[in-house]
């Protein structure tokens, strides 16, 4: 757990997500309306005493309910634990 990030509080987990593509991979730029988050990343802060065996999976969860988050130059989402849809095999 890196104890610079906040610490999620109630049912909420903090997830890792990577930066939004911003054009295709035929390089078409792509307007902000069509820039979307795909739901999959990596938690990595939970509430210890409500989730604190989903640190480091990855998992898909759902974009409408998650509420974004930046720091560093890095993407985060806050996703409550019912909004987690399913845990990936760390590959």
């Amino acid at each position: 757990m890196d104890n610079k990030l906040p610490n999620p509080l109630g049912s909420y987990v903090l997830v890792e997500v990577p930066e939004v593509k911003k054009e295709t991979d035929s390089g078409i730029i792509l307007p902000e309306t069509k820039k979307k988050q795909n739901g999959i990343g990596i938690v990595v802060n939970v509430n210890p005493t409500t989730s604190p065996d989903n640190l480091g999976r990855k998992v898909i969860f759902d974009p409408f309910e998650a509420f974004p988050f930046s720091e560093n130059g890095r993407n985060f989402v806050f996703v409550k634990n019912e909004h987690l849809i399913a845990f990936l095999n760390n590959d």
